[in-house]
């Protein structure tokens, strides 16, 4: 059965600039949902996430001030049907995703779930992960990579970071967070495609992928309400 795609865009009312941008870029007549929230980032993905419909087979989260390559989700809808039980993100600040780009990597595999500008999840990791996070993620914790990053890491969960990167932050410089959270507001593609190259002339199918591993239990711990035997 091919899987369906369910597209969220998550939102900042504040930012419709970047919104528009977004949906131009997506194609007219996309069956996309808008998510609006000013709460967190944590809220508005909760939000996208848990607004799956039965039929649904996998979740796409764009954040709003995303800016996607050429056809950008029909390669997300090729890529899902190559490789349905993956968390696969199209962003990163990631200096391993230059040598990937530069060898003709088609993914960098990590550890640690980092930039949630825009990336894709199954069913049944979505489900599961709405019901650990209840029980296990401080209140505290507003940044929903972070929140991702932790279930995933938990649970031995790989991300795949496509590369090239199918997707580029053009709000680099702004952030949705509290003023302080980053030390940095530079947090640009390593390896973005570009707006005119189609994800499509990739040979995904080749699969060959670049390791890069670097979280650590300690990364993750702080972030949690109660002890885990497993950490």
């Amino acid at each position: 059965m091919k899987p369906k795609l369910a597209i969220r865009i998550q939102h900042s009312p504040h930012r419709s600039r970047y919104l528009n941008t977004l949906l131009i870029n997506l194609g007219i007549g996309r069956d996309c949902t808008v998510i609006n929230d000013n709460v967190s980032t944590i809220s508005g993905c909760l939000r996208c996430l848990s607004s799956m419909k039965k039929e649904d087979t996998h979740v796409l989260v764009i954040q709003d001030d995303g800016l996607p390559c050429d056809k950008f989700i029909l390669t997300v809808q090729k890529l899902i049907e190559l490789y349905p039980d993956r968390v696969m993100s199209f962003f990163s600040v990631r200096d391993s995703i230059k040598k990937a780009v530069k060898e003709n990597y088609q993914f960098v595999r990590t550890d640690y779930f980092l930039g949630a500008v825009c990336y894709v999840i199954p069913r049944s990791i979505v489900e599961d992960f709405l019901k650990w996070y209840k029980k296990y993620i401080k209140e505290s914790i507003k940044a929903d990579d972070e929140c991702i990053a932790t279930y995933l890491f938990y649970h031995n969960i790989k991300t795949y970071i496509t590369t090239p990167n199918l997707i580029e932050h053009i709000g680099f410089n702004a952030s949705t967070q509290r003023e302080g959270v980053f030390k940095f507001n530079h947090r640009v593609s390593s390896g973005y495609i570009g707006l005119e190259s189609s994800g499509l002339l990739i040979p995904w199918e080749n699969d060959r992928i670049l390791d890069d591993y670097w979280a650590e239990n300690s990364m993750m711990c702080s972030n949690l309400k109660i002890p885990i035997d497993k950490w």
